[in-house]
């Protein structure tokens, strides 16, 4: 029987799914509209991220995916359930094969969730395949030789870091700090120091527009709008990057205390191959400025961005999707 596969990167920020011919389908954001008296599903998506902070009552906007798992398997479920049957273009005959990419270090209760919304959602199987391993796949790194390969991803909800040699991961780490966090730090600056409140969507943009990992002499600026905490009017102020700069340092740090538990526990043989082949990093948060810079400085070895950071994992499934011989491995 003809089968047919799909591949999702099912992340905290964004759900991104790749066809089994290796195009993108869908590319949007991990996000969904409920009506919580019905529980009927109002808007997912782009849709639903368009209904942020101006619902009513009734209607809750909810995160299927927090620090990188399933924060509510309903929720995923219905996600889920709604790009199969887009990208499937509802044909209820054929249930497609669904990879999908999770984290290192969840726990198996966390696995049994993705794979049982995977399944619920209508796919025939579902095979988990560790993202780092995806992502090693975009690169075209050869993780099946003696020599190790070192992966850092830095995504909106998890970071995530393994060094795998022999096709298979030898050491890992994670910690559920990431670009989500740097976001929320964003927002309590601007209200601790200027006594303005901002939602999600502003704190984005400042992170954006101006944000850095490192203080500059060069500073951008950008206006930002919010309501005044005292008197709750509306109020905008000035922001410039080095602001930026100092209230996510905190963030970056547990992310390097991270990375460090990672370097002192790999075996000397390992670690002279980071020394010569450095540390490649991905995910959306592997876009702000400087912060290969910040990782090289901190930890002593090269640490170099990936092209187009935030697609990586994505770019690994499309390599992965019609080799069902690495991915049937991963069957749950």
């Amino acid at each position: 029987m003809l089968r047919k596969t799909i591949a999702i990167d099912f992340g905290s920020v964004k759900t991104i799914v790749v066809s089994d011919s290796g195009e993108i389908l869908y590319n949007e954001p991990s996000i969904v509209a409920i009506d919580s008296i019905t529980n009927r599903v109002i808007a997912i998506g782009d849709e639903a991220l368009k209904t942020v902070g101006k619902t009513p009552e009734n209607i809750t906007v909810a995160y299927p995916i927090k620090e990188g798992v399933i924060s509510s398997p309903r929720v995923a479920a219905a996600v889920l359930t709604y790009i199969i049957a887009k990208v499937s273009k509802r044909n209820r005959f054929f249930k497609p094969d669904v990879i999908l990419s999770l984290p290192v270090g969840i726990t198996s209760v966390e696995r049994r969730a993705m794979y049982e919304a995977g399944v619920s959602a209508g796919a025939r199987e579902a095979y988990l395949v560790p993202s780092l391993m995806c992502a090693s796949f975009a690169v075209d790194m050869d993780i099946n030789t003696p020599f190790g390969n070192t992966i850092l991803s830095i995504g909106g909800g998890i970071t995530e870091m393994g060094i795998m040699s022999l096709g298979g991961m030898v050491l890992s780490n994670s910690t559920r700090i990431a670009g989500n966090n740097i976001t929320d730090a964003i927002i309590s600056h601007v209200k601790k120091h200027y006594q303005l409140l901002i939602g999600s969507a502003m704190a984005e943009s400042i992170k954006l527009r101006i944000g850095n990992c490192m203080r500059v002499e060069d500073e951008k600026e950008i206006e930002v709008r919010g309501r005044d905490a005292a008197n709750n009017m509306p109020r905008n102020i000035t922001l410039k990057t080095n602001d930026v700069v100092d209230s996510i340092k905190p963030v970056l740090m547990n992310i390097i205390v991270m990375i460090k538990q990672v370097m002192e526990k790999t075996p000397p043989e390992l670690s002279s191959d980071i020394v010569d082949a450095g540390v490649m990093v991905c995910g959306g948060t592997a876009l702000l400025p400087n912060i290969s810079t910040l990782l090289t400085k901190s930890i002593g070895v090269s640490f170099f961005i990936a092209d187009e950071p935030d697609l990586v994992v994505a770019h690994g499934l499309q390599k992965i999707v019609n080799d069902s011989a690495f991915y049937s491995n991963f069957k749950a």
